[in-house]
């Protein structure tokens, strides 16, 4: 979390001092920052934006889309995008396989410093806390922006601040988990804002409740966040809204998130209704 406000240059007042920060801190964090800030910031300048590719997203296809496909893409595609299967493949790939050659120093670094200080085992106990924290941060962010109901809109339609407002969430994660998450539970302010540091976060969204600036928001309890775990498809054939995002169109309503089976027949999905500002 230190990385991604260094990133944004928003964990110093100066951008030296982040700069500095990010150069140091990478080896840390398992991922090279100049490659983080670039694919993250685009992130942040298209999230809603239907008409840009966000590789950043977990959910990409719908039900229709997935109904589809051929069986040589269909199966290896519910395989890996399982809920039990996709964090850990994930992590692994991000942060440890992916864009060997450009990651290389912050990746492995480390784990060889420490395998000739300390042996294998505290270079492999090191390297599985990693995998862990990617899978953790993986986590938190499919339920930043994969929590119903999504903001996906047209290019004309994206607003910056309703992105970050309706299309983040406020994630109830409680003393002493907030002590690593540094404030990111915070995401709508976050979006609506990359240059509040995440230790001001907590502080900023105190005030926005108290002049009531935050009605409408996804706010995400415990329950809320472990059945969006399971989502991994849009429902239906619906990718964006037609309608602003403040408006409900009946006839073109908006998406929604759904779960593979066995877990929706389970309820393994949220189900809160659709809601607009």
């Amino acid at each position: 979390m230190i990385l991604h406000d260094a990133c944004h240059l928003s964990f110093f007042e100066t951008n030296r001092q982040n700069v500095r920060l990010c150069k140091f801190i990478q080896y840390f964090s398992q991922f090279e920052w100049t490659t983080w800030q670039s694919t993250h910031n685009h992130h942040h300048r298209h999230l809603g934006d239907n008409s840009v590719i966000d590789t950043s997203l977990t959910v990409w296809f719908t039900e229709a889309e997935y109904a589809a496909m051929p069986l040589k893409f269909k199966i290896p595609f519910r395989i890996i995008r399982d809920p039990l299967v996709f964090f850990p493949v994930a992590s692994a790939w991000v942060f440890f396989i992916s864009r060997p050659l450009v990651q290389f120093g912050s990746r492995y670094v480390v784990p060889i410093c420490l395998y000739f200080a300390f042996g294998s085992r505290v270079s492999l106990l090191y390297c599985l806390a990693g995998l862990l924290a990617g899978i953790i941060g993986l986590a938190l962010f499919h339920l930043q922006h994969q929590v119903n109901t999504p903001y996906r809109v047209s290019k004309e339609r994206r607003s910056g601040v309703d992105a970050g407002l309706y299309g983040s969430t406020l994630l109830a994660i409680r003393w002493p988990f907030t002590l690593m998450t540094l404030g990111i539970e915070f995401h709508h302010i976050h979006h609506a804002s990359v240059k509040v540091p995440g230790y001001h976060l907590a502080a900023c969204h105190a005030e926005g409740e108290a002049l009531n600036l935050f009605e409408g928001i996804n706010r995400v309890g415990r329950w809320r966040a472990f059945v969006s775990m399971f989502h991994a498809v849009f429902a239906g054939s619906v990718k964006h809204s037609h309608a602003d995002h403040h408006h409900y169109d009946e006839n073109h309503p908006p998406p929604s998130f759904a779960a593979f089976w066995p877990y929706s027949a389970l309820g393994l999905y949220d189900q809160t209704p659709i809601k607009t500002m």
